[in-house]
């Protein structure tokens, strides 16, 4: 949406809730927002009607900083109720709410601690691995749930557990873990935001091995994933993409038949 809709749609959203409350431009925030957007002229550059048409908030709210943009976020409490409204751009939404909201929501209300544990599979598909780990699964604890999350040559198994104390929680799924690396020790090939071409990788130098790869219809994305890790030159030789049959046969001797 443009400025103007975003405008709009923010003085429709909010009438109900800030009937009666008027608006201002707190300067403050303004300045903090704005202050951001030229480095070497900071304090002295224009800025338009619509930005601060944008920074207008109702009086009763706290504005919440915005380090990436002009609108600030607005944190309402009203008879018991909070109400927080945020630019929808993740690139400024994310860090109000990681910085300011989420803390401050911990502040007002006693939560559960939550976790989340991935770990990573490969060579086996999500109905096999289903099949295999079945009773694992029906085992775990009942505050303990397993999502499967597949996707091209890997399944991802997420652990999510809540409770009151956040070290006891990771103790139970750090020990569900290693029942489960003993019942698929060769699927498991790591964990959280591990990749496939960085454990290769890994494995490669720790046995002192090199690799190299022909392709045909993958058109050198294997190559492409082995080399977007830093340091692979030291395992990586090269690749060939044999597309046509007759460059298969003539180059990596591949049979006719």
């Amino acid at each position: 949406t443009s400025v103007k809709e975003d405008q709009l749609i923010f003085e429709e959203k909010s009438e109900a809730f800030t009937v009666g409350i008027s608006l201002s431009s707190d300067d403050k925030y303004f300045f903090i927002s704005s202050s951001d957007h030229n480095t070497s002229e900071q304090y002295y550059f224009e800025v338009s009607e619509i930005n601060r048409k944008q920074a207008e908030v109702p009086d009763s709210c706290t504005p919440i900083s915005n380090r990436n943009g002009t609108a600030p976020g607005m944190w309402f409490e009203k008879e018991g109720k909070i109400f927080v409204s945020l630019p929808g751009v993740p690139f400024e939404m994310k860090p109000m709410m990681e910085n300011f909201v989420i803390p401050k929501l911990l502040e007002h209300f006693k939560t559960n601690a939550i976790i989340h544990k991935t770990i990573l599979t490969q060579g086996v598909g999500e109905s096999h691995l289903t099949e295999i780990i079945t009773d694992w699964e029906n085992n775990l604890p009942e505050n303990i749930k397993l999502a499967y999350l597949p996707q091209p040559g890997i399944v991802r198994l997420r652990l999510s557990a809540h409770g009151e104390k956040k070290d006891e929680l990771e103790k139970k799924v750090e020990l569900k873990i290693k029942e489960l690396q003993q019942i698929i020790p060769d699927e498991i090939f790591g964990f959280e935001n591990d990749t496939l071409e960085k454990i290769v990788g890994e494995l490669l130098l720790q046995s002192g091995k090199s690799l190299s790869t022909a392709e045909s219809c993958t058109g050198g994305t294997i190559a492409k994933m082995i080399t977007s890790i830093p340091g692979s030159s030291n395992y990586y030789i090269g690749s060939v993409v044999a597309y046509a049959n007759e460059i298969k046969e003539k180059i990596l001797g591949v049979k006719h038949q």
